[in-house]
């Protein structure tokens, strides 16, 4: 017997006459039947027709980002996650970052993001824009480690046991330290050192400052420990707390933070007596916030409340430079201020429809807070004392 469904279980043309038409003796009868079939067999292909006339954006050209050479010395994933409109003709606009394992990953992340290309959703069969579409952006590149920091491969013997991981940490989100702007000026160089301790869940705790030949070196460095997260380490596989130090050589022409062409051009620009930055207020419109990194509650303070007011240059292509505490209520919260406005990115700034370098003046609040106490969690047997 002729199956009328078919191997897939559809009504088919073939099936159908071969079962019922063909059969049927009455000419007028097989005509009805026959013309009954074309009708069945056209709710399928009707419904087809209405589900594709909607549809998402669907992505069909992209490319990785460039992997910035800045973060050579440092063993750490690229990671931007990104949200972006989707035009009616596939172009993507108003792209911004949300989160970042390293600032100098998101001007590659948001330029690659820019040269995407999609079919444009439809609804009702026309193209109609997207907005708020999210994709995570990975570099491709495996950074290798270097010099510029290394964490012990476990904990040493001579730290107390619930420091002696096997497992080290890893870095998860590393922040670039704000080279003090009155001693770049200076073209001085220094160096400093901080003790901090890595948490369970992998956020830093009770950073010191060691030792700095100028306090400012020591406050920057130890504001930007402050911001980094790590994956922890580990003790029997189970997270465990870590105590991890850094020594950093602020040097404009070394490779631990170098300063790059445009900050010096920036640089040179303001210890003039009328450098040509313009006010953000002057600008035609204010540049859209990219990226926009909350600055860290500053643990050496103890949870009171604090405020800083701060300044910086944003660049033709929407980069802040030379960020630089103007006042504050306490130095931690100055240098915390500034470590954060450092990683923010802007649309670029423009004066008579032209790109222009943009002076910045804000205010950053830091509310009271619970002290932050290092909580180790010995979920699994203490490693034992030498």
């Amino acid at each position: 017997m002729v199956n009328p469904f078919g191997a897939r279980g559809r009504l088919t043309f073939g099936g159908f006459i071969a079962r019922w038409c063909i059969p049927m003796t009455s000419p007028l009868l097989r005509l009805a039947l026959c013309l009954f079939s074309l009708a069945c067999l056209s709710i399928p292909d009707a419904r087809a027709a209405v589900a594709s006339k909607d549809r998402p954006a669907q992505l069909f050209r992209q490319r990785p980002p460039i992997h910035p050479d800045s973060i050579a010395n440092f063993r750490v994933r690229g990671e931007v996650r990104v949200t972006f409109d989707v035009g009616a003709d596939g172009t993507v606009s108003n792209v911004r970052a949300g989160y970042a394992t390293h600032p100098d990953f998101i001007a590659p992340a948001i330029a690659a993001v820019l040269e995407w290309r999609y079919r444009p959703a439809l609804r009702d069969g026309q193209p109609v824009p997207m907005y708020d579409q999210k994709a995570n952006v990975i570099s491709d590149v495996v950074v290798l480690g270097g010099p510029a920091f290394s964490i012990p491969p476990r904990g040493s013997d001579l730290l107390p046991p619930a420091f002696r991981y096997d497992e080290p940490p890893s870095i998860r989100i590393m922040m670039p330290v704000v080279y003090p702007y009155e001693i770049l000026a200076g073209g001085l160089p220094g160096r400093a050192s901080v003790a901090f301790a890595v948490g369970p869940d992998g956020r830093v705790e009770d950073v010191s400052v060691v030792r700095a030949t100028h306090p400012d070196f020591g406050e920057a460095l130890a504001a930007a420990m402050e911001s980094w997260e790590f994956e922890p380490a580990r003790y029997a596989g189970q997270p465990f707390a870590a105590l991890l130090a850094r020594s950093l050589d602020f040097n404009p022409e070394g490779k631990d933070m170098p300063v790059n062409e445009t900050t010096r051009r920036l640089l040179f620009e303001s210890r003039k007596p009328n450098p040509v930055f313009v006010d953000v207020a002057d600008l035609d419109e204010m540049p859209a916030t990219r990226f926009g990194a909350t600055p860290r509650y500053p643990g050496r303070m103890g949870g009171e409340a604090g405020r800083a007011e701060i300044e910086f240059i944003i660049d033709r292509t929407g980069r802040v430079h030379l960020p630089r505490i103007v006042s504050a209520s306490a130095p931690p919260f100055g240098w915390a201020a500034v470590t954060a406005a450092a990683q923010w990115e802007f649309s670029p700034p423009r004066k008579g429809g032209q790109p222009v370098d943009a002076r910045m003046r804000v205010p950053v609040d830091f509310p009271a807070q619970p002290r932050s106490t290092l909580t180790v969690i010995p979920a699994a047997p203490i490693a034992p004392a030498p």
